[in-house]
């Protein structure tokens, strides 16, 4: 083979990778005008959940707290305020949405039609988060038999089997290969011990299964031009802290990307250094903007400082921008400069400060070492001269 047959038949290689990228891209239900995926998210209050979605600029969260802290009032009220209108509102403001641990007493009927038909229709994701049986107190704590009545219960890539739990166990097996789980560590994590059983349907992948009696405990399944994702013990249940497992934002995002159909990313690595430098923008910029408020309180000039702090914006921006269209490695280089340009802007800052209070350190020097040589004075004289405390001449008696 010659040198022009390779380069031809490598450029062809490229552009058939590129290609297939951008079929895979395109299959993916993201919002045109953002290329964000729009979550919508049902359940318990108190989860973490939102939050960590959030810090990943591909999604945008909009939550909608139940479950069974939430007081049907409350949750009447935010259903007007953040649910959508009608089908087709429904279907131009959620791309994936995610039904966790609450009971379906909430929602109409139609919306239950809404759901599964723009899953089988437009491609809308689910995500199932604790949605199967579990018993307290001799009832279900998501009325999981209601749920079964409903229409949205045909798009499920599982079946939800009434009085029946897991064997108690923490930990997970991956019995599937792929980037949605392929994540370090997964399977030394203490997950929720005990949670009711999914039972696959017919063309369901089991991801994962409960170490100890083998039950299926993450399960995917297509659903016309949709996905559904059901995690059995919860996304956001853990046993352990969650500061304990290095990745698991990552493991919250990843059912996002693939109950939207976002590739999810093989170098995840690469993927958790930008996610960790991205969140991290925001603190960097505020510890930055409060050393610069100090600063400024001296009369010291502070404007070159502030014009190197407006330039880290556009390099967020950029990033952001490379990580919506998937180009990882880009935006790591750009998040790079971003941290390299915050240690030069610290640095000219802490130099800023010094010459702002030198007058400062000086009149305290100077406050300090007075005090000191007074009290040194006043010292020497009461305690070395004694000049206070001569003794008492000795009379002699007469006579």
């Amino acid at each position: 083979m010659g040198p022009r047959t390779y380069f031809l038949g490598a450029a062809g290689l490229a552009l058939a990778t590129m290609f297939l990228a951008s079929l895979t891209a395109a299959g993916a239900k993201v919002n045109p005008e953002t290329n964000r995926i729009q979550l919508l998210l049902f359940g318990e209050g108190w989860t973490v959940t939102p939050t960590i979605m959030m810090t990943d600029p591909k999604i945008s969260v909009t939550f909608i707290a139940a479950g069974d802290s939430t007081y049907a009032s409350d949750m009447a009220r935010y259903m007007r305020i953040h649910m959508p209108r009608n089908y087709e509102d429904w279907v131009s403001r959620v791309d994936t949405f995610m039904l966790s641990d609450l009971v379906p007493w909430g929602f109409t009927n139609e919306q239950f039609i809404w759901m599964r038909d723009s899953i089988e229709q437009e491609g809308t994701g689910l995500i199932l988060s604790e949605m199967g049986w579990y018993g307290i107190g001799g009832w279900t704590g998501n009325a999981v038999e209601d749920w079964i009545k409903t229409p949205v219960y045909d798009a499920y890539p599982c079946d939800m089997i009434i009085d029946q739990q897991n064997q108690e166990c923490p930990f997970l097996d991956l019995v599937h290969e792929g980037p949605f789980l392929d994540i370090p560590g997964i399977e030394t994590v203490a997950f929720a011990d005990e949670q009711g059983v999914h039972d696959p349907r017919e063309g369901a992948t089991v991801w994962a299964r409960y170490r100890k009696g083998q039950e299926a405990a993450i399960v995917t399944r297509p659903f016309g031009q949709g996905v559904g994702v059901a995690n059995s013990m919860g996304v956001e249940r853990f046993m352990q802290p969650y500061y304990e497992w290095k990745f698991y934002r990552d493991y919250f995002i990843n059912h996002v990307y693939k109950a939207a159909g976002v590739p999810v990313p093989d170098d995840l690595d690469l993927v958790h250094r930008i996610r960790e430098q991205l969140h991290g923008f925001r603190d960097h910029r505020a510890y930055m903007i409060g050393m610069i408020d100090f600063i400024d309180k001296f009369n010291a000039n502070t404007r070159p400082v502030e014009e190197m702090l407006a330039n880290t914006l556009p390099l967020r921006d950029q990033a952001e921008d490379l990580y919506l269209d998937l180009r990882y490695e880009e935006a790591q280089e750009v998040m790079d400069q971003a941290i390299e340009m915050f240690e030069e802007i610290e640095a000219e800052a802490v130099k800023l400060r010094e010459q702002a209070l030198f007058w400062i350190y000086v009149i305290e020097w100077s406050a300090v070492s007075a005090t000191f040589l007074m009290t040194g004075i006043v010292i020497w004289a009461l305690m070395i001269r004694r000049r206070l405390y001569r003794e008492v001449s000795v009379t002699r008696r007469v006579g």
